[in-house]
């Protein structure tokens, strides 16, 4: 494994520990400012700022939510890479509900950044969600 696929890895785990944790700041400094976020069924959210507000407005206090992913491919292409996972989350709406569920496969475009690290420049998540009350 090479030194870019380990910070790409790393670069996912850290997503998904953020969002567990519900540092929403933390998930959304992963992305690049200009990155644009495909979610099934949504408009595109063409800015970090604008999945921002998406996101905070779909939060609700009291939720929970359980991430895996699967990487199924890293390839590095210079100061570009792509990352295809498989993906599953667990949302609690509020403690003691049944969770709803979502998986499905998304395929993220990676750009390095001027510091040497990545960040999502484009995110295509395609989920499917079962139950999500949005």
């Amino acid at each position: 494994m090479t030194d870019d696929e380990r910070a790409i890895r790393s670069l996912l785990d850290a997503w998904i520990r953020a969002a567990e944790a519900g540092d929403y700041a933390g998930v959304f400094a992963l992305i690049a400012t200009d990155g644009v976020m495909l979610i099934s069924g949504l408009p595109p959210f063409r800015s970090r700022d604008a999945y921002a507000e998406f996101a905070l407005a779909a939060i609700r206090p009291g939720r929970s939510i359980r991430l895996s992913c699967d990487v199924r491919e890293v390839s590095v292409h210079g100061d570009w890479a792509h990352v295809w996972t498989r993906e599953r989350s667990e949302v609690v709406a509020s403690p003691g509900a049944p969770p709803a569920r979502a998986s499905g496969d998304s395929l993220n475009v990676l750009r390095r950044t001027a510091a040497g690290g990545w960040e999502f420049a484009i995110a295509a998540n395609m989920m499917a969600m079962e139950g999500i009350d949005a």
